[in-house]
């Protein structure tokens, strides 16, 4: 083979990816992928978490930056459960421009997206060399994908993701001066990731545990990782302890709600919101990651078969002390994916681990499919720049359109509210209205109007929303209190009455073509084609 045709030669790409300006580049590329795909839409309309966070921000400034001990916009009077980093830099963004803010979290997110590609690379670099860490770096700064969690509000999971991998490469770097100083940042880092996203940590540290677990089996002497684990999981455990042993109800609620006598209850009442789902749809959800192949019922078939056969070779090529930690990483959250296949909310959130270190553990894979595409591209006498610039292209290229593809059909912030730009106009007014209209109390709501209300406008609602969704009684009695109100408030009057001087309401939203009959005290005050307003 002639040196001028293998990628990994001296050459342009030696150049580019040895640089510190590859760690410019990597970010550089990821951001514009989103910016690009965002703003391929003429249109969209912010809801979802992204909301959820703009109001729990404003509860924290109402707070005096201080995170309260219940919610007052976001389900008013149920506990504060939400780890705090998120909310407070909502909170700061709110405080630097309260009609920026929802721009500039969603900015945050592509960035913090955006800044995840370089500990990709430095990971991959440490595990397999630095030309499979760069086509890691660059594998992921391609990933649209992620925008589903960028535009619906997936903030903390991605701000986990970031810290995660920066603490793997921490652990796996092969530098083995200044172990005082790594220790404390393994520490520090491992210590800030309860804080932020609940899921995350508490899935890194059984993965953890299960690592330590394997070195202790194996007796693994000749590495610092077995300490480096053993570092991350005490602090993580102080962490989780300072945080969530005090919500300790609220956590076993969150994994068993079954156990508890409101979830039970409601179930009876709310037959349409009380189940989660088909296996066969939890399966189908998984399009979100693989987009590209969206038109085909089962087309997340192929990459789960791609993602386990690189796992098997990555964890053959892996060195020998590398081998316990990826294999708790990758088999904790695989392990409950599988658990949870019932659920398609949490399916997809745990699939989102396994394609997080997929990047990682494909990279040589990758290396070597690109090496073999550059072979074909470039003729003997040919430079390789020509090669690595067209494969770059059609990366960028064919990333941007599958992105555009995926957030036209996805589960994103376009046309949530019935699918077309009038009726989020019609949100938007209904909101406008009651904004000038609203003096007290909370607002009965459901969708994405709901987000709206308590996100944009601050107010307090009492949002339907389906069961397993929430993880709390004071939810689950406020959606169905909603659900009462919202889908069937002539049913039983006196109960509907009851509600409503029960939560404080003041006003209910219905969607119009739902044709609800409403008692007498429903006021209608601000009909639209999709919305009407009523005061009560």
């Amino acid at each position: 083979m002639k040196p001028e045709h293998n990628i990994g030669a001296t050459g342009i790409w030696h150049i580019v990816t040895r640089s510190r300006a590859f760690f410019l580049l990597l970010p550089s590329l990821s951001a514009l992928m989103s910016i690009i795909i965002l703003l391929s839409f003429p249109s969209g309309y912010f809801s979802g978490d992204v909301m959820t966070y703009l109001a729990l921000g404003k509860e924290v400034v109402g707070n005096g930056l201080v995170i309260p001990a219940t919610n007052t916009i976001h389900y008013p009077g149920s506990i504060w459960v939400y780890p705090p980093v998120i909310p407070e830099i909502s909170a700061f963004l709110i405080l630097l421009s309260p009609s920026g803010a929802i721009y500039m979290i969603t900015a945050f997110s592509i960035l913090v997206v955006a800044l995840t590609s370089i500990p990709v690379y430095l990971l991959a670099r440490n595990l397999f060399g630095k030309d499979s860490g760069a086509i890691a770096g660059l594998a992921y700064a391609f990933y649209f994908p992620s925008l589903y969690e960028e535009t619906w509000g997936g903030i903390p999971q991605l701000f986990s993701f970031l810290l995660i991998l920066s603490l793997l490469a921490l652990m796996t770097s092969p530098e083995n001066s200044h172990l005082r100083r790594r220790i404390a940042f393994i520490s520090a880092i491992s210590f800030a990731i309860p804080f932020v996203h609940d899921l995350t940590s508490i899935v890194l540290l059984l993965s953890l545990i299960l690592s330590l677990i394997a070195y202790l089996v194996f007796k693994e002497r000749d590495s610092r990782l077995p300490l480096y684990t053993a570092v991350s999981i005490l602090s993580m455990t102080v962490a989780v302890a300072i945080w969530y042993v005090p919500r300790l109800w609220w956590v076993i609620d969150s994994a068993f709600p079954g156990h508890n006598p409101v979830y039970r209850s409601l179930i009876g009442t709310l037959p349409q919101v009380s189940g989660s789902g088909s296996i066969l749809l939890s399966l189908y959800s998984l399009q979100q990651p693989s987009a590209i192949l969206s038109d085909l019922q089962f087309g997340w078939i192929p990459i789960i078969l791609a993602f386990s056969i690189a796992v098997i070779t990555a964890l053959v090529l892996l060195k020998r002390d590398h081998r316990p930690l990826f294999a708790g990483l990758v088999l904790v959250p695989f392990s409950l994916l599988l658990y949870n296949v019932p659920d398609p909310v949490l399916f997809v959130r745990f699939s989102y681990f396994i394609y997080l270190y997929s990047f990682v553990l494909f990279s040589p894979l990758l290396l070597e499919a690109a090496k073999y595409i550059a072979r074909g591209i470039t003729r003997p006498g040919e430079p390789v720049k020509f090669a690595i610039s067209l494969l770059l292209s059609l990366a960028l290229i064919s990333g941007a359109f599958g992105g555009m593809a995926f957030e036209s059909s996805s589960h994103s912030y376009y046309g949530l509210i019935g699918g077309s730009e009038s009726n989020n106009t019609d949100a938007d007014q209904v909101s406008n209205f009651l904004a000038g209209v609203y003096t007290n109390g909370t607002v009965a709501a459901t969708g994405q109007i709901g987000f709206l209300l308590m996100g944009d406008y601050g107010m307090p609602v009492i949002e339907y929303q389906g069961l397993n969704f929430l993880t709390q009684p004071v939810e689950w009695q406020e959606s169905a209190a909603a659900y009462t109100l919202i889908y069937d408030p002539a049913g039983n009057i006196s109960y509907t009455q009851h509600l409503i001087s029960e939560f404080s309401v003041t006003f209910v939203v219905i969607q119009a073509s739902s044709i609800v009959p409403v008692p007498g005290f429903y006021h209608l005050v601000f009909p639209t084609g999709y919305y009407e307003l009523y005061s009560v």
